[in-house]
């Protein structure tokens, strides 16, 4: 809750509306999060409960970040990582 909270007091402060955000992790890409996330050691409890839990919880906040993110001219990333992406470590060589 702390991101949400954060994001609200920053908007507050410039009094912007949230704004109606895109769907950053359609249905069609739950399971490749689960693949990713089980990969690093973290499995989610399988289920469409749980699904959906994650989807009201990410309702909550993601509206106060994608104004927060068109404030400042910075687009929200993916819940995916990109497969070209190189961590800054690959990039100092």
């Amino acid at each position: 809750m702390r991101a949400r909270s954060l994001a609200l007091e920053m908007l507050s402060d410039r009094r912007l509306p949230a704004l109606p955000a895109p769907d950053r992790l359609p249905p069609s890409e739950v399971a490749q999060l689960r693949e990713v996330l089980a990969g690093v050691g973290l499995r989610l409890r399988d289920g469409a409960e749980i699904e959906q839990k994650l989807n009201r919880l990410r309702q909550m906040y993601e509206p106060y970040l994608g104004a927060l993110a068109e404030f400042l001219l910075m687009p929200l990333p993916s819940w995916l990582p990109d497969e070209r992406a190189a961590d800054n470590w690959e990039r100092m060589r």
